[in-house]
This record gives C-alpha cells, sequence and structure tokens, in this order.
C-alpha cells in the first residue's frame, strides 16, 4: 500500500481538505441563516440538511474528481509508475491505491455531512426521526455507489490523456446523469422519437442518487423495493466503469 500512502500524504499536504473541512462543518450551519428561519423556524434543519449534502455535492465534483484526474496524469509523468511496476506493483493493483487515497477522502466527507443531519436537522418526532436516519444511511450509500466510479475513471483518463480531459470527463458524466437527462426525459415525451428514447436508456441516471429533495419535504426514506434496484443499477454502472478504467490506466508516460 505504498503508492495509497504516498497519494494520501500528498492529499495532506496540499491542504485543501482543510477547506473542504471547513465548507463541510461550516456552511451548512452559516448559510441556511440567509432563508427566512425568524418568520418560520421550522425552515432552520431541513435548510442545513440541504446545504450540507449540496456542500458534499459541490466538494465531490469540483475538488475530488480534480485530485483524481491530476494523481493519474502526475503518477504516469512522474515515473513512480514506471518504477513500482519494476518493483512489482502492476497497472490494477497501482489504480486501486490512487483511487483509494481520493476515496478516504469521500468516505470523510459523506461521515461529516450525515452527521451534521443527524446531530443538527434531526426531527423531533420520533417516527420522522428513524425514517430521516435510514434516508442519511441510504444517501450515503447511493453518493458513494455513483461518485466512486466516477473518481477511479478520472485517475484512469488522467494517466493516458491528461489531467483536463480526464476531469472534465466524469464532470460532464455527473451532471449530465444528474441534469441533462431530466431534459432529455422531457423531449423523449414530446417527440416520442426511438433515437432519443434509446440515448435516454443507456444514459448514466445519477439524479437517482439525488435525495436532497426527499430530505427538504420530508418525504421519508426510499422503499426497500425502490432502493435495491437503484443499488443494484449503480453496482452495474460501476462495474462497466471499473472495467473501462482498468483498460484505459497507463501506468507509465510511454
Amino acid at each position: 500500500m505504498t503508492i495509497f500512502r504516498l497519494s494520501l500524504a500528498t492529499l495532506i499536504q496540499r491542504k485543501v481538505w482543510v477547506i473542504a473541512l471547513l465548507l463541510a462543518l461550516l456552511c451548512p450551519m452559516v448559510l441556511p441563516y440567509m432563508t427566512p428561519v425568524d418568520v418560520s423556524p421550522a425552515l432552520l434543519p431541513p435548510a442545513r440538511a440541504q446545504m450540507a449534502w449540496n456542500i458534499l455535492w459541490i466538494l465531490t465534483l469540483f475538488w475530488l474528481l480534480f485530485q483524481s484526474a491530476r494523481f493519474g496524469e502526475d503518477h504516469s509523468k512522474s515515473g513512480m509508475g514506471a518504477y513500482f511496476l519494476s518493483r512489482g506493483q502492476g497497472r490494477l493493483q497501482q489504480l486501486l491505491q490512487l483511487w483509494l487515497a481520493n476515496l478516504s477522502m469521500l468516505l470523510a466527507l459523506l461521515v461529516i455531512t450525515v452527521l451534521m443531519c443527524l446531530i443538527f436537522a434531526m426531527p423531533e418526532d420520533p417516527v420522522q426521526a428513524s425514517q430521516w436516519r435510514l434516508l442519511n444511511g441510504q444517501y450515503f450509500v447511493l453518493v458513494l455507489l455513483s461518485m466512486a466510479p466516477l473518481m477511479l475513471l478520472a485517475t484512469a483518463l488522467g494517466s493516458r490523456f491528461g489531467s483536463t480531459i480526464a476531469y472534465v470527463v466524469p464532470v460532464f458524466l455527473a451532471l449530465y446523469g444528474m441534469y441533462g437527462v431530466g431534459y432529455l426525459q422531457t423531449m423523449t415525451t414530446m417527440r416520442m422519437s426511438p433515437a432519443l428514447e434509446w440515448i435516454y436508456v443507456v444514459s448514466p441516471h445519477y439524479h437517482l442518487a439525488e435525495l436532497t429533495t426527499r430530505m427538504v419535504f420530508k418525504q421519508g426514506h426510499l422503499l426497500v423495493s425502490d432502493f435495491i434496484p437503484i443499488v443494484g443499477y449503480f453496482c452495474c454502472l460501476a462495474m462497466l466503469l471499473f472495467s473501462l478504467s482498468a483498460l484505459i490506466f497507463k501506468a507509465k508516460a510511454v
């Protein structure tokens, strides 16, 4: 696990994690006061939960994916990949260790986000509180299953094509899957085009991992009959991206 330790030490040394930590802790506590909480104090807990998860999405898309892409490029171009190949560590092993360093940061941010929601936004009603805990647990799982494979893809693309392409592609996939698919569904309904329907079916549906609306409007946790198929979908998508990343990753520049 030498590559993992070196990569994690690099992340810590860059100290961007300090800014990420402060954003994850302070924004959910401060920014919700911009809503009319004086008029309706009941708005404060949902606003905190909404802000906590929104900050997590922002940090994942605009920091962790970038770091993943940068790690892939630096590892290949610096000669570290070639060195570890000579020491008997294969391409896949190196890729996974680079990925795990960034994944540890995602896990830390997820834990902080869930704790913020459980401590500062927990409903007082016992029934709602139980559903709140389950909903946060489901959100944790879905974000992890949806974003972790994209971080792996960013690392693999960075090693072969450079950090710019490696960052843009996963971010595009994530934003398209969260927002663009909805517009595509509307177009498909209006035009009844088989081509659009096919594109919609094969598109990544990352919007399924976005449960913030359920939190804000206190709609409760997903039913098991709804949650399990979503988990299965993201597991299949993760296996596809894992296979693609394993093929793309290049341990040495030449």
